[in-house]
C-alpha cells in the first residue's frame, strides 16, 4: 500500500504516523495528509523534530540521505513550522532523540489544499 496514493482505512478513531515523514519528500508528506484527511479518523497522531529544517535534501528519502557521505545532518521535519504549518497540538509526548509525537483532531488537515497552494515550491 502506498499511503500517499493509496485509500487508506475509513473512520478510525486514531490514526498513528510514527516514523514516516523523515523518509518522505517534503511534497509526498502532503499527499499523505491529503490522503489522512480524506480517511477521517477523529484524531491522528504524528512525528515531528521541533528542530527540523523542513527542506528537502538530494537523493529522495531525507532520512536516507542524512547517513549517506557529505550528509547534513538532517533529523526530520518540524510540522509545525511551514510549508506544515500545524498548530499547538492537544497533546505533546516527549520521545528518545529529541523527537516528539502530537496528538491532533483530524480538523486540523481541513486546511491542508491552502498550505499545498502556498508551497508550490514543494
Amino acid at each position: 500500500m502506498d499511503a500517499c496514493r493509496d485509500p487508506l482505512p475509513q473512520h478510525f478513531t486514531v490514526a498513528l504516523i510514527r516514523h514516516v515523514f523523515q523518509h518522505l519528500r517534503i511534497a509526498d508528506a502532503i499527499l499523505l495528509l491529503q490522503n489522512l484527511r480524506v480517511a477521517q479518523p477523529q484524531f491522528f497522531i504524528v512525528s515531528s523534530w521541533p528542530q527540523g529544517t523542513n527542506r528537502d535534501l538530494q537523493g529522495g528519502s531525507s532520512a536516507f540521505e542524512a547517513v549517506s557521505p557529505g550528509h547534513e545532518n538532517f533529523q526530520g521535519y518540524d510540522l509545525r513550522k511551514p510549508p506544515f504549518n500545524f498548530p499547538e497540538p492537544l497533546k505533546i509526548w516527549k520521545e528518545m532523540a529529541g523527537e516528539e509525537l502530537l496528538l491532533y483532531p483530524i480538523a486540523v488537515l481541513e486546511s491542508i489544499d491552502s498550505i499545498v497552494s502556498d508551497s508550490k515550491q514543494w
